[in-house]
């Protein structure tokens, strides 16, 4: 908060999901619910396409082998790792000025595609002289 900025998470699961995301992981900020994907749809987060998602994976779950599928989700499940409803849904990050503007949207390209950390506290710089 020195920034004057603050984070929300908007994921894909109900309130005791994210409740519980947020214990299991230490995620310190606030988590909001959206598993109908409202917020996604609004701030134009589309789902990615395989290529997106398993760009780096073997060449059966890219071609969505059923089976390769059912093999990854159980191997995320055995390592503990949290299945979402859409894995399809690419992420984005904003940033929103007091005010309500928009003032940096960015969506994921695929799947691992992180904004530089820079960026991001720039536009928060620039969103709080804006107020």
């Amino acid at each position: 908060m020195r920034a004057g900025a603050g984070v929300v998470v908007v994921g894909q699961g109900e309130p005791e999901r994210a409740k519980a995301y947020a214990e299991k992981y230490g995620i310190p900020c606030t988590i909001l619910s959206d598993p109908r994907r409202e917020a996604y749809e609004a701030y134009g987060l589309l789902e990615g396409r395989p290529s997106q998602i398993l760009y780096d994976a073997p060449e059966n779950l890219v071609r969505c082998d059923y089976d390769a599928g059912v093999r990854l989700a159980s191997t995320r499940r055995e390592a503990g790792r949290p299945l979402v409803d859409s894995p399809w849904q690419l992420p984005g990050e904003f940033v929103i000025s007091t005010s309500g503007i928009v003032n940096l949207a960015y969506r994921y390209q695929y799947c691992e595609d992180f904004p530089n950390p820079l960026v991001l506290l720039a536009s928060i710089k620039d969103a709080l002289n804006q107020t």
